[in-house]
């Protein structure tokens, strides 16, 4: 990395850590109230999940295993879309509950979500004839495709905006993008998967994943924000952060 490349990204990530964190702690009672009833249903559903689990139900039944699969994507999404409105709109852009009804919305959210995972474990499988190859692979299709999260913070203010839309505005900030996608959320999971080793730890990490995953979408939320201002004050489409 060259050392005006560094000038610019260093800048750039502490102002949206930061800026997470701040926002966060600024509107803490407002996503405490709209994110709890998702949260009880991510608590509640891996509950069940883990009670029919231990039952010898879930190894058994595809359906049950599909059915907590989807309600605990449903209530991430719910969690994803109230953060990202929160922190890009402010807090008048939810109710005090919340997203409290499905919409299409919602769909689109989890449609590109879909997309977006089968194309990435596509593309890692085509290359999974070797250890090495592989883990090359993984790091060349997640470097590509953090790119194409800009996608989900738009779709969630109800902006129209393509995966097409989303490579062309990170074409100039590859590293930052893949550091703030990326990088930082498995930082954050290393201690989680530690701790998984030890008894007991399963409910700790149930309570603090949905914390961890509002500050990772606050970040893609102040992210977002950072790039498509500085694209549009600017005649090009590419955002230059590195």
């Amino acid at each position: 990395m060259s050392e005006n490349q560094e000038e610019l990204i260093h800048p750039a990530l502490k102002q949206v850590f930061g800026g997470a964190f701040a926002y966060i702690l600024h509107y803490r009672k407002t996503l405490l109230q709209a994110l709890f009833i998702p949260f009880i249903v991510y608590i509640v559903s891996a509950l069940i999940k883990l009670l029919f689990y231990y039952q010898a139900y879930l190894s058994s039944s595809l359906l049950i295993n599909i059915l907590f699969s989807l309600t605990g994507l449903a209530a991430q999404v719910i969690f994803a879309i109230v953060t990202h409105r929160i922190v890009i709109l402010g807090p008048q852009s939810v109710g005090p509950w919340g997203i409290t009804s499905w919409s299409k919305r919602e769909t689109t959210f989890v449609i590109y979500f879909l997309l977006l995972w089968v194309l990435i474990v596509i593309l890692i499988t085509l290359f999974s004839f070797h250890p090495y190859v592989t883990l090359i692979a993984l790091l060349l299709v997640l470097w590509y495709s953090s790119r194409l999260f800009l996608v989900f913070p738009a779709i969630a203010i109800d902006k129209k905006i393509s995966f097409r839309e989303s490579w062309e505005l990170t074409r100039k900030c590859h590293l930052f993008i893949f550091l703030v996608v990326v990088v930082f959320p498995i930082l954050l999971a290393v201690p989680n998967y530690l701790t998984s080793f030890l008894p007991y730890t399963y409910f700790i990490d149930l309570f603090l994943t949905p914390l961890i995953l509002v500050f990772e979408i606050a970040a893609l939320s102040l992210t977002y924000k950072m790039i498509t201002d500085i694209a549009n004050s600017d005649s090009s489409i590419g955002v230059s952060l590195s």
